[in-house]
């Protein structure tokens, strides 16, 4: 304590704080409501949000989910989605993209189509 009895004040490293998405309840998907982004990290949460972000969009980039989706590896989510129950029909091309720091990378763009996962890479 210093002298005016308060605790002493806490040292900030300086990294944003970001405020909590409170969770529904009745939110089963556990997808915040004004994003796709997963409330957490698990893979389910994160299928849910590639997924939901794929039906509304038609696909998704790498560094998409990355940056938006807050989903760090994409490719063994879209993996489960394709081999998992729903076999989803998700085929992969090749692009090439600049990161928010400007550097180019030549990454995956993962398009939903209809059907069911039937494997290839087109």
């Amino acid at each position: 304590m210093n002298k005016s009895n308060s605790p002493a004040p806490v040292a900030t490293t300086g990294a944003k704080q970001v405020k909590s998405n409170r969770v529904d309840s009745n939110n089963k998907d556990n997808i915040t409501a004004k994003t796709d982004k997963p409330v957490n990290t698990s893979a389910q949460c994160q299928r849910t949000a590639l997924h939901r972000h794929m039906k509304k969009h038609g696909s998704v980039s790498t560094l998409q989910a990355r940056e938006e989706l807050g989903i760090m590896a994409p490719a063994p989510r879209i993996y489960e989605l394709r081999h998992g129950n729903s076999s989803l029909n998700i085929q992969l091309t090749w692009i090439e993209e600049i990161d928010i720091t400007g550097t180019k990378h030549r990454q995956g763009q993962y398009h939903l189509l209809p059907g069911k996962w039937k494997g290839g890479v087109k």
